[in-house]
């Protein structure tokens, strides 16, 4: 498109009517490509989702996630000792959106799960947690900039903790810093955060974390198998001092 733009400029000046019309139409079917060209760029320019914080692909309804504390290595694959015993379950739900509509956390079989469920209101998500039908915790979330949102956690309507998290360009979790609140006075007792960091495959590596400003633990994430969708459907973690356990994981898309 330069090349032509320069072309038509070349040599003495047009004073042909049909060149005029002619240069005239060149330069409309210019600005038209140049509209469209940016049109399809901001088309495909990223848009955040929740899905996008930890590096998972998009489309994903639902992820079942199994944690192990028992299991052995063969070879390169790690296996349940049982699969029946696990530690914990998690389902989380995800909209079309890649927002998060609820969550359910299973510590035994048996006993009910507390429930996580996320609410639009405008700007603000809340989230309610929800044990034997009884609400028991009540936060929101709201956003600062493009890539830092703020997540209060309330207790009789008064801010108990505040959770400042930011992304990357590719709206990846970065850093999060939390703010633990004394209720009588509102002054902060003490704080902590999180480093959080993927490869080159965007694959979530590591997180450390931090307590008033000194490192202490240190999580380590090995994704070993993925889906087709490049989703991580078995990872190990050891977070500090700890045994590792294993997570499996399976995913469901729309």
């Amino acid at each position: 498109m330069i090349h032509e733009i320069g072309f038509l400029n070349q040599g003495k000046p047009i004073v042909c009517k049909q060149m005029k019309k002619m240069k005239h139409l060149t330069i409309i079917a210019t600005m038209l490509l140049l509209f469209i060209s940016c049109a399809l760029k901001e088309k495909g320019t990223l848009k955040y989702s929740e899905l996008q914080e930890w590096g998972l692909s998009a489309g994903v309804k639902d992820v079942k996630a199994l944690y192990f504390k028992s299991f052995r290595k063969n070879g390169e694959n790690l296996i349940p000792i049982d699969n029946e015993q696990w530690d914990r379950m998690t389902i989380t739900y995800y909209n079309k959106q890649g927002m998060m509509d609820s969550l359910k956390v299973y510590n035994t079989k048996n006993s009910p799960p507390l429930i996580f469920i996320y609410v639009t209101e405008g700007e603000i998500i809340k989230t309610y947690m929800v044990s034997n039908s009884d609400t028991i915790l009540y936060s929101k979330k709201y956003w600062k900039s493009k890539l830092n949102y703020i997540v209060d956690i309330l207790n009789d309507n008064r801010v108990e903790t505040k959770e400042l998290c930011y992304l990357d360009d590719k709206f990846r979790m970065k850093e999060i810093k939390r703010e633990i609140y004394n209720l009588e006075d509102n002054s902060i007792e003490f704080s902590t955060s999180e480093k959080i960091y993927f490869n080159v495959n965007n694959q979530l590596d590591s997180i450390r974390g931090f307590s008033e400003g000194k490192m202490n633990d240190l999580t380590l994430n090995v994704d070993a198998e993925f889906d087709r969708s490049k989703n991580p459907i078995k990872s190990s973690k050891k977070i500090g001092q700890m045994e590792p356990y294993l997570i499996e994981r399976e995913f469901t898309y729309y």
